[in-house]
């Protein structure tokens, strides 16, 4: 049986193999060695399409954690294998790109290491089931893209980039944990196949709006959705294979992908309908405005990539409406919304992609991204502008590009939603189909910003730093193929419905019918309709404005300029907690022991005392207990004669000593209580620490009374005295507290339940197992940060060696 848990493995077996074998790649490009992993997964996936395309699904199940219901579920279905194919597929192209626009004496190993972490966690995402695994892939493709996205750490641009792209996709992700964990509250389970066939009980459920919203803000920071957008043009710093994989075709899709993997849950509610379609239309909008007025092509590129994925999630959210009227024919209209959105989103990565690897190749062959530096390549770079033309007329939504297809597709659903009598729409229906053209003819004007401004005219080699040549066939590739499926899409799209969409509609609308009911017929000519005329105007509008451009840019981008802006919030706000935690942090960090005893004393008061006392927990009775024996009484004096001396201690080795009759009492106790393991173990290390701290007097300050301010003096007395209060009736209390459940059991049958004779190992062992792997993880970080430190210190010794 095929395992998709196999595909999302593999990227990870070769990332961990790649810095121990990369030495073996010197004389040829480490790239040729990767670029077999995303091409025999995008193989793989391939031979299943037929299967998918009738209706069938893969399920593979490990057992995690299934006491919690954490269980590594993988489904393959139509909607995960469009991403996929996507993940593997232009990977495969970003990786054979990237051989030809990497240096060898870049650190390779790194960059295809991290590559590989986001292609399988990537995957991962798209095709996991359960929620909390799901969430693991989520934040793990955050991580990896940061790492991506400061692979040129020496550049300030890039690590402020990184930065800001974990910053805002982990606070969305844990906000969309917090959902996750509602979703199991209302459902009792982490299964999404699951959560979907329970929607019609949860919708009414106090918990729903929040876990909706909560889980739509992780989608939306993850893909570059207004007010959030602002991160995705800072990471532009990466190198432009990693901008052509993450920012056009994969990371910022997974928003996406949740949205319309969760529309079956929250898709029949209005709150999830106005959300979803406003948000990405005025993504769609601000994206288009902002990339008009860019001068360099990856910016204009990274807003116009924001822009198409508001587009597409705002025909997510105009598709959802279709769910309030359950299955039929007059319903099957609102799915081409939803239809024109996967359309869009495959078309969208073929053209954005092509249209990165050509920035990429002026910036690598000519020096610059500057639109002002540049002009007139078409005759001396003509394969560059053949792939540019059919990138920026398909995003322009011209024929003969796919771009041409789905944009129409998109008009039709803004015409279509203003005729739905529900939710307002009659009123406010208009402002759908108003934005969409608006921003539409926005997006026409800086596609011909790429194409003449950087194509067309006189050529300006005095600006540049390298004489203009075209780029190499190896670099050329990647981005030709790109084009090519542009072309190839627009004169074949209903092979790539039939195959590729139709059973993802199946998925995102489980309830209606047959998936081929939904999935329209898809051709470039379907008579003089709105959206005929919408696109007309689109380009006459578009053209008149790129011809006056330098008339009306000034003075709307002026009218528009203002110093609040986003980016400017996001930077005020993160100097304002650097600042602020600074404050707060040199406020208790003082470099006193005792402040930092006095700190966890007090919280260990007031959390667990308050929890005892809110609880009723401090009810004991003594009466039934066992008699003290006198040398139990003789032993307590003793302790308390030697702590209370301890305290009046002139010199170190009388406090030592007193140390060490509290630490052998303690153990003569275990002996009276028949514990001699415990007795012995306290014998051992008390014997081992008396020993080190007298080994240590030499190296120690003399001992000096500290004198205190009487006020010092009370707070540690009162902290004193209440944490001993604490201890001694949670100590008497605990006999009688019975507010859970016991767990005598789990010690009784140990050995049937661990196999462990030894009740300490098999608590150890079995019963805190998990536990106990964290504190191995911590060691082992804490173990590398201490290697990498080494390492460090030797290289930078041996570099000193060098210059001397």
């Amino acid at each position: 049986m095929f395992s998709i848990n196999l595909v999302i493995l593999i990227p990870f077996i070769v990332a961990a193999l790649l810095p121990f074998s990369f030495r073996r790649f010197k004389k040829n490009h480490l790239g040729w060695f990767v670029l077999i992993v995303p091409t025999v997964l995008f193989v793989l996936l391939a031979r299943l399409i037929p299967s998918v395309a009738d209706g069938k699904t893969y399920v593979h199940t490990y057992e995690w954690i299934p006491t919690l219901d954490f269980n590594f579920t993988t489904y393959l279905d139509g909607l995960s294998m469009i991403f996929a194919l996507l993940i593997t597929g232009v990977g495969s192209l970003v990786i054979l790109y990237s051989i030809f626009y990497l240096s060898s004496k870049e650190s390779l190993q790194h960059f295809y290491c991290y590559l590989l972490l986001f292609m399988g966690a990537m995957l991962g995402v798209v095709f996991s089931d359960n929620l909390m695994v799901l969430y693991v892939f989520w934040e793990l493709t955050s991580v990896s893209s940061f790492l991506l996205i400061a692979f040129w750490n020496h550049r300030q641009g890039s690590r402020q980039g990184a930065q800001k792209a974990m910053l805002i996709t982990v606070s969305g992700g844990i906000a969309m944990l917090v959902g996750f964990i509602m979703l199991h509250t209302m459902t009792g389970s982490f299964s999404i196949r699951e959560i979907i066939a329970s929607v019609n009980e949860i919708s009414d459920h106090a918990l729903f709006i929040p876990a909706m919203i909560l889980i739509l803000l992780g989608a939306f920071t993850k893909s570059a959705q207004f007010p959030f957008h602002i991160w995705l043009p800072d990471a532009m710093e990466a190198p432009t294979p990693v901008s052509a994989y993450l920012h056009s075709a994969t990371m910022v899709k997974a928003g996406i992908y949740l949205v319309a993997r969760f529309t079956p849950v929250f898709g029949a509610d209005e709150v999830w309908f106005w959300v979803v379609s406003i948000v990405g239309m005025i993504t769609l909008f601000w994206g288009s405005f902002n990339a008009v007025r860019q001068t360099d092509l990856k910016a204009l590129l990274a807003f116009s990539t924001v822009s198409q994925l508001g587009l597409i999630m705002s025909l997510l959210g105009l598709g959802s409406i279709a769910l309030q009227f359950g299955y039929s024919a007059d319903s099957v209209l609102y799915t081409q919304a939803t239809f024109a959105a996967l359309f869009h989103l495959i078309n969208h990565s073929t053209f954005k992609g092509a249209l990165f690897m050509v920035v990429g190749i002026l910036d690598h062959e000519l020096g610059t991204r500057d639109i002002r530096r540049l002009g007139g390549l078409m005759t001396l770079m003509p394969f560059t502008f053949t792939v540019a033309l059919i990138g920026s007329l398909s995003m322009a939504g011209l024929p003969p590009f796919n771009g041409f297809l789905s944009k129409e597709m998109f008009f039709a659903s803004t015409v279509y939603i203003m005729e739905v009598d529900i939710f307002s729409l009659p009123s406010f229906g208009i402002i759908f189909p108003v934005v969409a053209w608006i921003a539409s003819v926005l997006t026409f004007v800086y596609c011909m910003i790429i194409v003449f401004k950087v194509f067309l005219g006189k050529p300006q080699q005095e600006k540049l730093d390298k004489p203009i040549h075209e780029a190499p066939i190896g670099m050329l590739l990647s981005p030709m193929i790109l084009g090519a499926l542009v072309v190839g899409i627009f004169f074949f799209p209903n092979l790539l419905g039939q195959y590729i969409l139709q059973p993802a509609m199946g998925s995102i609308y489980p309830t209606f019918g047959d998936s081929a009911d939904l999935t329209p017929k898809i051709s470039a000519w379907h008579g003089v309709k709105p959206e005929l005329l919408m696109t007309i105007g689109v380009i006459l509008i578009g053209a008149l404005l790129y011809k006056f451009l330098k008339l009306w840019k000034p003075f709307v981008y002026g009218l528009f300029s203002s110093s609040f802006t986003f980016n400017s919030l996001y930077n005020n706000l993160l100097a304002f907690s650097v600042r602020n935690s600074n404050i707060v942090t040199n406020r208790y960090m003082n470099g006193l022991l005792r402040h930092y005893l006095t700190y966890i004393f007090v919280f260990f008061i007031v959390t667990v005392g308050s929890y005892l006392f809110y609880s009723r927990a401090f009810s004991f009775d003594i009466s039934t207990n066992a008699s003290f024996r006198v040398f139990e009484v003789c032993l307590v004096a003793i302790m308390g004669v030697a702590a209370v001396s301890m305290l009046f201690a002139k010199s170190r080795i009388t406090a030592t000593l007193l140390n060490g009759v509290l630490g052998y009492s303690i153990a003569i106790f275990f002996v009276l209580f028949r514990a001699p393991d415990l007795a012995l173990t306290q014998l051992v290390v008390e014997s081992v620490t008396t020993a080190l701290f007298l080994l240590a007097f030499s190296h120690l300050p003399d001992w000096k009374k500290e004198k205190l301010p009487t006020r010092t003096k009370l707070i540690n007395g009162i902290v004193s005295v209440a944490v001993g209060l604490i201890v001694v009736l949670i100590g008497l209390s605990v006999v009688d507290f019975n507010h859970f459940d016991p767990i005598s059991s789990y010690f009784e049958n140990a050995y049937e339940l661990a196999g462990g004779a030894n009740i300490v190992n098999a608590i150890l062992g079995d019963f805190r197992g998990f536990d106990t792997m964290l504190e191995v993880v911590v060691l082992f970080i804490a173990g590398l940060g201490v290697y990498s430190m080494i390492k460090l210190r030797t290289k930078k010794e041996d570099e000193n060696i060098e210059d001397q």
